[in-house]
């Protein structure tokens, strides 16, 4: 009875450090190939901008995923509250996440680096997304925070969420994000052969700088502003023709608009039309509509850049920052058009909106006398 007690007693106890092992693990939630859902459990060995390494099982199997498929990371030894904190991001209840994580990140670990790293990370991005909402000094606050964390560390995992999160704050606040585009320019030099992601957005953020640029130029004086436009079709021509049938939808927009601006309107008007009956994406279309109708902005056709810019605004209205843009520029196409009362219109909508009263364009209007 004894041995036989004994024999119980080992095989629960066998039982339990097995249970133990199997859930002390990392456990990674990421997009297979097939853009599927899918999770895997190790420990973690390797996390960079590249990709998170993790060595599973009893063989020390290592897997590679590659940084940009990872969803979500869920850290052996992890506090209780950052489970609490993911649940009320997913909830959009940005607030209480922000309070839960920091209340996480002091009872984390501190020898846990990726853990420690990923609750930072979470705190940087929560005080990020509720800067542009409400705007003020938590928006520079935000801003001395993905620094310190960008400077912290370097080549995370996280490090191009936390640069897009950057140079989104810097343009709302009407600085230029050349650190952004410094930091991108040093990923694309190092990893840019061998990964085409990292080259491309770094591609596609210093070219949306290029165009704001030369959008400036051309209000400011139009008779110069084609040497800017110019210069980034140059530019885009040589980044599309690299990308080939890869080249993302936002650059060939951004092409059409450059060599519009540079005086090659009707070509480029055609080009944006075979897009657009080529692209059902909403977010797409809106990008499309966009181009369009500074395409005709620039080409002096008031009434048909409205049209477009009213697509953005009425139907393909998802992207905040798109939408705010293109009320932005009715209120001027109104203006020129001899109806002031819409024009007065698109301006409140701007600074009255929830959604879009701390961007940039909201900011501008705010400031224009």
């Amino acid at each position: 009875m004894s041995r036989s007690l004994g024999k119980c007693l080992l095989m629960l106890h066998c039982f339990l450090v097995l249970c133990s092992w199997v859930s002390a693990q990392d456990r990674v939630q990421y997009r297979d190939e097939k853009d599927k859902l899918a999770t895997t459990s190790g420990t973690i060995q390797v996390e960079n901008v590249l990709e998170v390494v993790l060595r599973a099982g009893t063989t020390k199997t290592e897997r590679r995923i590659p940084t940009p498929a990872v969803v979500d990371i869920t850290y052996d030894g992890q506090p209780i509250e950052a489970a609490s904190a993911a649940a009320a991001e997913r909830n959009r209840n940005y607030e209480k996440a922000l309070a839960l994580y920091r209340e996480a990140w002091t009872k984390a670990p501190k020898d846990r680096r990726y853990l420690v790293c990923h609750l930072q990370f979470k705190i940087a991005k929560l005080q990020a997304q509720l800067a542009e909402a409400k705007g003020g000094p938590l928006r520079r606050q935000a801003i001395d925070d993905l620094r310190r964390f960008l400077k912290e560390y370097p080549e995370s995992r996280q490090m191009l969420e936390a640069l897009d999160l950057l140079s989104r704050l810097l343009l709302s606040e009407n600085e230029s994000p050349r650190e952004v585009i410094a930091a991108y320019a040093k990923l694309k030099e190092r990893y840019g052969s061998t990964h085409k992601e990292i080259a491309t957005r770094a591609d596609v953020l210093e070219v949306r700088l290029l165009l704001a640029e030369a959008h400036q130029a051309h209000a400011n004086d139009p008779a110069t502003a084609s040497e800017k436009f110019a210069a980034t079709a140059q530019k885009l021509e040589a980044l599309v023709k690299s990308a080939g049938a890869a080249a993302p939808l936002e650059l060939r927009a951004a092409r059409a608009v450059a060599r519009a601006g540079a005086g090659q309107g009707e070509a480029s008007l055609k080009e944006l039309d075979e897009l657009l009956a080529a692209t059902q994406d909403p977010h797409g279309r809106a990008i499309l509509h966009e181009a369009r109708a500074d395409c005709y902005r620039l080409l002096q056709r008031p009434r048909d850049a409205m049209w477009d810019y009213l697509w953005v605004d009425v139907v393909y209205n998802e992207d905040a920052e798109l939408q705010a843009r293109a009320l932005y520029y009715l209120a001027q196409l109104f203006d020129q058009l001899g109806e002031p009362a819409r024009a007065k219109e698109c301006r409140e909508r701007l600074q009255n909106d929830p959604r879009l009263a701390q961007s940039r364009y909201a900011k501008q209007v705010a400031a224009s006398p």
